[in-house]
């Protein structure tokens, strides 16, 4: 008699299959019939255990993915070996490459990517956005108490650099077509954040929107 899997892989199991549904047909286009519809027969008996929506296997997801990953955050931003500037450099690289540090993680890239489609989800990653411009606010005053950006309003260059920075690099948003492309685009940002007193692109950066891009297709 096969051996019937742990409750632990069971889990694991429905949540990559969910993952590779997801990426595949963004999450608007999967429906619960599809998820079950990939699951053997043990793990379909297992499914309600643990869920009642595909919005609860989406949040396993993202628990599965995230939690725990915040440590490089919270390092830098205590860290006494940067001025303003580096230390919004590196909480930008902190963030694009931590979803570069597994190949579950790059799968989530296109799961995420895909849920740009969707109004709710869009709608509340706006609001979390939100709150992340605060930080980037902070970071820039510190940079320019420091001497590390130039003098203007922070709050209004924060709102840039995350219009910028994130919802523009979304492909699902201004589709690109090539790596070439992005790198055009990376390079487009430099620019106009320098003209705002706010250089924060290196070649490091431009490197890895690239390679979430190419995580993305």
């Amino acid at each position: 008699m096969p051996m019937q899997p742990a409750p632990d892989e069971t889990f694991e199991k429905i949540l990559d299959i969910s993952r590779e549904l997801f990426a595949e047909k963004s999450f608007e286009d999967v429906s619960l019939e599809d998820i079950l519809g990939k699951l053997d027969e043990d793990a379909r008996k297992e499914f309600y255990k643990h869920f009642t929506s595909k919005r609860e296997v989406l949040n396993a997801l993202f628990d599965r993915t995230y939690t725990g990953q915040n440590n490089g955050l919270d390092n830098i931003m205590i860290s006494a070996d940067y001025n303003g500037k580096e230390r919004l450099q590196a909480v930008i690289k902190n963030d694009l490459e931590r979803n570069l540090s597994s190949e579950n993680n790059k799968a989530m890239i296109k799961v995420y990517s895909g849920l740009m489609k969707s109004p709710s989800f869009f709608a509340e990653k706006f609001a979390i956005d939100m709150q992340t411009v605060k930080i980037i606010e902070s970071l820039i005053d510190e940079g320019m108490e420091d001497g590390s950006f130039g003098q203007g309003c922070p709050k209004l260059m924060a709102e840039v650099c995350m219009m910028f920075v994130n919802f523009w690099m979304f492909p699902k948003l201004y589709p690109a077509s090539s790596a070439n492309e992005i790198s055009q685009k990376v390079d487009m940002i430099a620019k106009m954040t320098t003209a705002i007193g706010m250089d924060i692109v290196d070649d490091e950066l431009k490197d890895l929107y690239v390679k979430i891009f190419e995580a993305a297709r």
